[in-house]
């Protein structure tokens, strides 16, 4: 196809267009176009993608934008403020021309009208190596003709003068482009427009010599997405669907040409010549074929230290100082100097081993060219320190520098934790700058930005982009807003869209869910039809955002490497995060936390200086003391769920301990049982396994389990001899998460240093990497819905199929201890399907499952349509080995199982070869010709070769020469395809291959794996299928499979799945500072806690816990006061007191017109006393300079809230409320829900209804019943409130990630008329919230009560199971509610 579509638009044409960038790539390439040109609507953003894409499928990418233009105002002689803009179609020809699309598109986005506008101006100023269509029919020259936009009403036909004055237009443009200017003709022939413009411009090309170019302005993939644009507009536009209906002819499809001949008849039909239609076609490719444009990528940052003559070195921090320094390492040094002096670290005993840490990590930061990076970091840290913005200890791996502390980047002192790793941070074979990401108030966070704009210039500091997308209640707003459906029913449906903790959130299928799970849902579409297309608005994007902490900083104008859009003073780039990466963007992240926010608020009102803070002993007695009494509200991290119950069950005694809390809480140890191991060791009911003393030493801190990343790499340093260089490879397989399996490629070296080292044998070197490899894993896990094939089923139990969830409540569920599946699973012989090392399915024995609460996860799915949901952490087998959803790519292969059918075509096959049917249950077919499809047998053949040479026919081992016979000789793996990644490669490779004897390969199998491995089954095959897709699917609850087998994987859904010290310490650190201000100065901290959460309007959940726990802590918590409090929460003497701004009715702008009135500043009016504005003649003449308010008016405090009716905004209406509020015995309703329960206990008890036995407080409470037990599976009875309630339909969960019609999964699933099952996230006047879980096999009976829940209203009477699972959850039998208003 010579066509190429050089006007085109994907979903980045924010309410216009549809379709990713790969959508719209991938079909140009189906439809074998040479290049494609996307041209977004004002903006540049889909270039990094169309770059990537391009490459993806070897088409050519262009770069261009359809720009807005507006005419010049000729009084202000600025740009026209007009909604009528002129759209103009530019390509980037070259380099230079790309920078000056990027300039235009920047200039573009400033102080413009409703849609960023490019002047004539900047057009011109920026033109060369730009290439310019003179756009579509809403064009400049279109309107000229015709009419449209700023040009007066449309017309049907154009005058005489009116071609003169297009004639005119386009010369004005030539002056500009010369040939580089070319008249678009579309190819819309339904279009009287069109047929109009078309043959016009023909004559003017004739006239002016102009050059034709043909356009299909594309604004989606595919013909049938039309009904998409129509959606869309009627979304974007804020009108309905009838008035875009009127202004737009949807039937007129926006889309690519299917061929060069069907373009050219198109272009026939709106009255072209042969000839013309034919040169516009051609001149597409010719175009094509002189844009040639590489996307800029940015330069390394330098920092304009004093002396460097780089822009902006007068105004860095260190500027104030008379210093110049002859190169960026003179500067770090002194700023090193400097450091070392304000830490104090001449008055320590170890001063030798500091000089001899920074001298390494600064011959690392040299080498790598890190010093301006460094230098940048170190400057604006500092700086915010100087002025008082609080800023985190550090986070993650920079804690463990030396370098970052002497800089004052991080606040931790890395040689009192001997056992963080330099290397961490700064791996020795990496030269990608290492991520310090560093945590600022919250409320402040916009002044360091601001410092940077002062120093690097505005046009070299951005925000990263963050592209916003539609989700389900935006969505339903804005259908019901374009169909004009009534709100009640918009609200119903959103009101059922429910994030579900346990269930399937999918973040662009919400609507689809709710439509199929809830009846009310559905009745609200039988009568509103229109919602429903809702779901296809869903997920499309809507615009672009600000990236909440992403910086990016560069020495020259960033407009270089992409464009800059600025709206209401704030400057974005064009690119999120990822794209901003592939660009070359140094990226800072500077987070604003709102912990640091609390603390910056604290330590004002106490009077601190930060650095008191920042010296604060971590040995500090009363503040340990209250982490062990779990006094954790309000703590940063440790206030959760699972963090509160892990930091009572170790009872810290020192600050390591709440760094080991941190770790431990990470769902990896947690539910590994490595916590739990942890605890037992630390409070002696277990002993730990000593295995060395090297391993001892490095683990007797944390009880002798491996806590922390740091752990596992001294050991490989200190025990095997690694070099540093390979124990950051190490690092690395850490921390993509590949645990166990990648670890494993090292064991024969492990085992070698390990001897070599410390003379220990193979046996025990194997034992303490098995320990080390499995106390790295993370918890890899699959949904409940994934469906895995069993053996052994027979006809009282007859389906081969089952979901992990019904895996696990057999395994669990003692009431169905009776069953066939609950029994084999118990006894350790269900047998699941799962890979062996020669890529045959075949069977193995399940050792374990668990359940791992909540997860994030993302979902899979291949060309086929086969998919999977999994936790990020979790490994899926590949052509290239085991990924995790986060390493996948479109485009990756994955190993699938091919079933039964592709087994019995192979064995077909064979027999139709002549083959004998041995054959077919032999190894030898297992290796055989059915495996060269994707080309793993040829490496074990090739493999094999190699082998045989080396070892001249004879055993490797016993030194036997092959008889043929009793001493034949085979072929035997050293590590199996687990131990290599799942890639072939690596296990075929020659190295681990041995040529043994019989005898000794028996010997070696039962050595190194436990277990003669047998192959005389012949299972199914394995092949591969393309990745079309990896995407977010929201938090699901996951479950882990340990299989027995040496592979370690098994099959669901068809895939092969795979059953930071630095980190802890800083999160440790903020815990620590928050805890200290909580021990020692409880009024500051409540006072600034509730104050950082809106003022306690915005998050009422969280301000009742906090003045609850400041009550329990004995701190008085009073009603607004008129004469005492200031706008919002403060300290007094008695307490903390609400500030105007907690009165129900008075919000921020009214309370601080009240506290200015109050302390004398303001006028009742809200002008400032003594002022101008609002001037009053006395009676004599003469102009006061008085507010005629304070002469006549004044607040008397005496007469209490009455008075402040004279406030202007403050009704009398407002004034009873406020009265009411204040004189209210419970102002803040901190004990509605004691009274709520209180009444429904005894109405309970009055009326005959079981009574609770069971609460959520730690000790008994005041009604007398038992705390939740912590062990054990118990009865309870317990009553509560709903605070959210998380539904499932399994059927539809299983058919929405698996692609299977409902028939396939109903025909599968036991009792398929039990489809639904709910989680009810609820709490008492206890402690902890309780989650009670309803099955699907109880909500049938429980479904009518709880689909009337009034959450935060209504009570529930509950009895069932207390299991043992993490936190409290009831698995309910029954239920009863009890209305609130009863």
């Amino acid at each position: 196809m010579r066509y190429v579509s050089l006007h085109t638009h994907t979903t980045f044409s924010y309410g216009d267009g549809f379709g990713t960038v790969d959508d719209h790539v991938k079909r140009v390439s189906e439809l074998e176009m040479s290049a494609v040109a996307l041209t977004e609507h004002g903006n540049t953003s889909s270039h990094a993608q169309l770059e990537k894409a391009g490459a993806k499928y070897n088409v050519k990418p262009i770069y261009g934008c359809e720009l807005y233009t507006a005419p010049t105002d000729p009084e202000t002689g600025g740009l026209l403020r007009t909604r009528r803009k002129f759209h103009q179609t530019v390509l980037a020809k070259d380099q230079e021309g790309y920078r000056n699309l990027n300039r235009i598109v920047t200039e573009s986005w400033r102080g413009f009208f409703q849609w960023p506008t490019a002047s004539a101006r900047s057009i011109k100023e920026h033109s060369r190596g730009l290439v310019v269509l003179s756009g579509c029919a809403d064009s400049l020259l279109s309107c000229t003709l015709l009419g449209g936009k700023t040009m007066g009403d449309k017309r049907d036909a154009f005058s005489e003068g009116d071609f003169k004055k297009a004639v005119q237009v386009v010369r004005r443009y030539q002056d500009i482009f010369g040939e580089d200017y070319y008249l678009e003709t579309q190819r819309f022939p339904g279009l009287a427009r069109t047929r109009t413009l078309n043959p016009a411009f023909a004559e003017i090309s004739r006239i002016t010599g102009a050059r034709l170019v043909a356009s299909s302005d594309v604004h989606y993939p595919y013909p049938d997405q039309n009904e998409m644009q129509r959606i869309l507009h009627a979304a974007h536009r804020g009108g309905t669907v009838e008035s875009v209906d009127a202004e737009w002819e949807y039937d007129i499809l926006l889309t690519y040409p299917t061929s060069d001949q069907e373009i050219f008849r198109d272009l026939i039909d709106t009255g072209l010549t042969n000839k013309d239609a034919r040169e516009a076609i051609l001149n597409t490719e010719r175009i094509a074929e002189k844009c040639n444009v590489t996307l800029p990528k940015n330069e390394p940052i330098k920092f304009p230290y004093p002396g460097s003559g780089l822009h902006g070195e007068k105004n860095t921090l260190s500027a104030e100082s008379a210093k110049k320094f002859e190169n960026i390492k003179e500067y770090i040094y002194d700023r090193l100097r400097e450091g070392w002096e304000f830490r104090k670290i001449d008055n320590r005993r170890n001063v030798g081993e500091y000089r001899e840490r920074l001298a390494y990590e600064m011959g690392q930061i040299e080498s790598k060219g890190f010093l301006d990076y460094f230098g940048m970091l170190s400057d604006a840290v500092t700086w915010a320190k100087s002025n008082k913005i609080p800023v985190g200890p550090a986070r993650g791996s920079a804690a463990a520098s030396l370098a970052c502390y002497l800089l004052r980047i991080t606040e931790i002192d890395p040689i009192q934790f001997p056992t963080m790793l330099f290397a961490r941070f700064i791996d020795p074979n990496r030269l990608d700058l290492p991520d310090v990401d560093l945590d600022f108030a919250d409320d402040r966070r916009h002044e360091v930005r601001e410092y940077l704009v002062s120093v690097y210039g505005e046009d070299r500091v951005g925000n990263i982009g963050n592209f916003m997308r539609y989700r389900g209640k935006n969505s339903i707003d804005d259908i019901a807003r374009v169909y004009r459906i009534p709100k009640w029913a918009a609200e119903t449906v959103k009101g059922l869209i429910v994030e579900r903790s346990g269930g399937d959130a999918r973040q662009s299928e919400s609507l689809e869910d709710t439509f199929a799970m809830f009846p009310k849902a559905r009745e609200m579409v039988e009568q509103f039809p229109e919602l429903k297309l809702a779901t296809k608005l869903e997920g499309n994007y809507r615009g672009i955002g600000i990236h909440a902490a992403g910086i990016v900083l560069s020495n020259e104008p960033i407009s270089e490497t992409c464009a800059m859009y600025t709206r209401d003073g704030k400057t974005v780039i064009a690119y999120d995060k990822k794209d901003s990466e592939y660009v070359g963007m140094l990226k800072a992240d500077f987070l604003g936390l709102s912990t640091m926010g609390v603390i910056g608020r604290a330590i004002d009102m106490i009077g601190m200086d930060l650095e008191d803070l920042y010296r604060i002993p971590i040995t500090e007695s009363d503040t340990l003391r209250a982490f062990r009494e779990n006094n954790l509200i309000g703590i940063f991290q440790f206030e959760g769920r699972a963090t509160a119950i892990i930091n009572r069950d170790v009872e810290p005694e020192n600050f390591g301990h709440l760094a080991d809390i941190n770790a431990l809480s990470r769902p990896g140890p947690l539910f590994s049982g490595m916590t739990a191991k942890y605890v037992a060791v630390k409070h002696g009911r277990e002993d730990p396994e000593r295995l060395h003393p090297v391993v001892d030493a490095l683990t007797g801190w944390t009880y002798g389990q491996i806590v922390y990343q740091e752990q596992v790499l001294s050991i490989v340093k200190d025990l095997a001899g690694f070099p540093i260089e390979r124990v950051g490879d190490i690092r690395r397989i850490i921390s993509q998460k590949l645990g166990q399996m990648a670890m494993a490629n090292a064991l024969e070296e492990f085992i070698e240093g390990c001897k070599k080292t410390h003379n220990i044998q193979p046996e025990l070197a194997k034992k303490i990497w098995n320990f080390i490899a499995t106390s790295s894993t993370y918890s890899f896990c699959v949904t409940g819905d994934t469906v895995l094939e069993r053996g052994g089923a027979g006809k009282h139990d007859p389906s081969p199929e089952v979901t992990a969830e019904q895996l696990w409540l057999n395994a669990n569920d003692r009431s169905l201890k009776g069953r066939a599946l609950s029994g084999k699973i118990r006894a350790g012989k269900l047998k699941l399907k799962s890979m062996s090392d020669d890529g045959r399915i075949r069977l193995d024995n399940l050792k374990k499952i668990t359940k791992v609460d909540e997860y994030q996860c993302s979902k899979i799915t291949t060309a086929t349509g086969r998919s999977i949901t999994v936790s990020n952490d979790h490994p899926i087998l590949t052509s290239e080995g085991y990924k995790t959803p986060h390493e996948l790519q479109p485009g990756h292969l994955a190993v699938v199982d091919l079933g039964k059918e592709a087994r019995e075509q192979e064995k077909q096959d064979l027999r139709r070869s002549g083959v004998g049917s041995g054959w077919a249950t032999g190894k030898t077919w297992v290796n055989g010709q059915r495996m060269e499809i994707d080309g793993r047998s040829r490496l074990l053949s090739e493999a094999k070769i190699v082998v045989r040479e080396r070892s001249g026919g004879a055993c490797e081992h016993c030194g036997r020469e092959d008889t043929g016979e009793k001493h034949c000789l085979e072929f035997a793996h050293v590590l199996q395809l687990n131990d290599c990644d799942g890639i072939y490669h690596k296990y075929h490779d020659p190295a681990n291959i041995l040529h043994l004897c019989n005898s000794c390969h028996k010997t070696f199998d039962w050595r190194m794996q436990r277990s003669r491995k047998p192959r005389w089954s012949f299972g199914n095959p394995t092949g591969f299928e393309e990745i079309t897709s990896i995407e977010p699917a929201g938090i699901h609850a996951v479950y882990d499979l340990e299989m027995e087998g040496d592979q370690h994987n098994y099959i669901g859904n068809g895939f092969v799945n795979h059953n930071n010290q630095s980190h802890s310490v800083s999160y440790a650190m903020l815990a620590f500072w928050s805890m200290y201000l909580k021990v020692h100065y409880p009024k500051e901290f409540y006072a600034a806690s509730l104050q950082r959460v809106g003022g306690g309007k915005q998050d009422l959940w969280k301000r009742t816990r906090l003045i609850l726990d400041a009550k329990k802590n004995d701190i008085a918590v009073l009603p607004p006061s008129l004469s005492r409090s200031s706008q919002s929460w403060s300290v007094v003497p008695d307490g903390i007191l609400g500030g105007f701004e907690q009165v129900p009715g008075i919000g921020p702008k009214t309370s601080k017109t009240l506290q200015g009135v109050m302390n004398g500043t303001l006028c009742i009016c809200g002008h400032p006393n003594h002022s101008d504005l609002c001037p009053v003649i006395s009676p004599w003449g003469e102009t006061t300079r008085s507010c005629k308010c304070v002469l006549s008016t004044s607040i008397d405090r005496e007469k209490g809230w009455s008075e402040v009716s004279k406030i202007a905004g403050i009704g009398k209406s407002t004034v009873a409320k406020i009265e009411s509020f204040v004189n209210d015995p419970d102002p803040y309703q901190v004990n509605r829900v004691g009274r709520v329960l209180e009444q429904a206990r005894g109405y309970v008890a009055a009326n005959g209804y079981m009574q609770p036995t069971h609460h959520s407080t730690k000790t008994v409470s005041d009604w007398g019943l038992d705390p939740m037990p912590n062990v054990g599976d118990h009865d309870v009875v317990w009553i509560g409130m709903v605070r959210n309630m998380n539904f499932k339909d399994v059927v539809e969960a299983t058919r929405t990630r698996t692609g299977l019609e409902e028939e396939e999964i109903m025909r599968d699933l036991k009792d398929p008329h039990l489809r639904k099952s709910c989680v009810l996230q609820s709490y008492d006047d206890g402690d902890e919230d309780v989650y009670v879980r309803v099955s699907r096999w109880m909500y049938p009976e429980m479904e009518e009560d709880i689909a009337e829940i009034v959450k935060d209203q209504d009570v529930i009477l509950v009895w069932g199971k207390k299991r043992e699972d993490f936190g409290i959850s009831i698995h309910a039998r029954g239920l009863v509610v009890f209305r609130g208003e009863d």
